[in-house]
């Protein structure tokens, strides 16, 4: 039976629109208009909420997006809470993109950066995995999965990688990452057999913990990039072993030591071809990667939770793949993707046996 009406105001993309609904009383189903805004007590128009979730995810923050909404839709606007329930109805299409079936990749890159977020009522550094990969067949990058942790325990990296392989990622040749702890345990517990590139550009940096001179820091970057463009495996043993005297030589012995026990990591692609070094070499692409999450996720601060954390580098992610996945130009060809494979398959043996030893 009908019980009278009651007016309800709704916000579309064209104003408020104020509606009589009638009240109904000895009914287990309360009325509802078909009408786009009312479903489930919505007081926005579906276009609009999505609307104001792609200016959230593009980078307008939640107070700047409120303010707009103020103006275009007059009366209260929309709150900041409501601008990040609206980007929340997004979740179900990130989720689809993380758990994507993956192409056959040939080679791996792993990184994470830390980003503040509210954690148990505290206000914490959260770690973002990101794993991107080389299409075995197109020779494109590929971001293959991003996710979240409260830390970068081996644990961690462990359950990111694990995830990568259930969704059907191969053992890919090469894994380029620094000389993070848990990186290498999760590797040596989730792809064994996968050569490991260790970042040059990071090792460079470690090694500035060695010299015991601040004028000689630059000195000591130079010789070790020597290294690094020798070249052929013959040749960078060869310019290692002058280094190594230089080193020792100038008073610079601890480096010296350090180097001679870490140096043949960061020369697992040595005998590739020159262009596949550079690209192999270093983790400078995840470094760029970081670089635009950092860019978009400095307009929130402090994020209120995980999960919100979670959505939106996903959808920064989700962008950059698409860009690379569209784009025509290839990260290495693949007839260099195959040279390449022919090369590490057959210096495989010899990588293991160095680090049996």
């Amino acid at each position: 039976m009908r019980n009278g009406y009651k007016p309800r105001t709704i916000l579309t993309s064209t104003g408020e629109i104020t509606l009589d609904v009638p009240q109904v009383r000895n009914s287990a189903t309360p009325f509802h208009p078909v009408i786009p805004g009312f479903e489930q007590g919505a007081r926005i128009d579906r276009a609009l909420n999505l609307s104001i979730a792609e200016m959230y995810l593009q980078g307008v923050s939640t107070r700047k997006v409120a303010k707009v909404m103020k103006e275009l839709c007059g009366g209260h606007g929309v709150s900041a809470a409501y601008v990040s329930q609206c980007a929340a109805q997004l979740d179900e299409l990130f989720e689809q993109w993380r758990t994507r079936p993956l192409p056959l990749i040939s080679h791996l890159f792993l990184d994470a950066t830390y980003i503040k977020t509210r954690l148990n009522n505290r206000v914490t550094d959260c770690a973002v995995f990101v794993a991107v990969g080389i299409e075995a067949e197109t020779g494109k990058r590929i971001v293959l999965g991003i996710s979240t942790g409260i830390s970068e325990a081996a644990e961690h990296w462990s359950a990111f990688i694990q995830s990568l392989l259930d969704r059907g990622m191969n053992t890919p040749l090469t894994v380029t990452s620094d000389d993070h702890k848990g990186i290498r345990t999760a590797l040596a517990r989730t792809l064994t057999g996968t050569l490991w590139q260790r970042c040059q550009f990071h090792f460079q940096q470690n090694a500035q913990a060695y010299v015991t001179s601040a004028r000689y820091k630059g000195i000591a970057a130079s010789h070790i990039r020597s290294i690094f463009n020798a070249g052929t495996r013959n040749m960078a043993k060869l310019v290692t072993q002058n280094v190594l005297a230089t080193f020792r030589e100038d008073g610079q012995d601890k480096l010296a030591d350090w180097l001679e026990e870490n140096i043949e990591e960061c020369l697992t692609i040595i005998d590739c071809p020159p262009n596949v070094q550079r690209r192999l070499r270093t983790s400078n692409i995840m470094e760029c990667i970081n670089r635009q999450l950092k860019r978009r996720t400095n307009v929130v601060s402090i994020f209120p939770s995980e999960a919100s954390l979670l959505r939106l580098v996903t959808a920064k992610a989700m962008d950059l793949s698409d860009e690379w996945e569209g784009s025509s130009k290839t990260y290495i060809t693949p007839e260099k993707l195959r040279q390449t494979a022919g090369v590490l398959t057959a210096a495989a043996p010899q990588s293991r046996e160095s680090s049996a030893a």
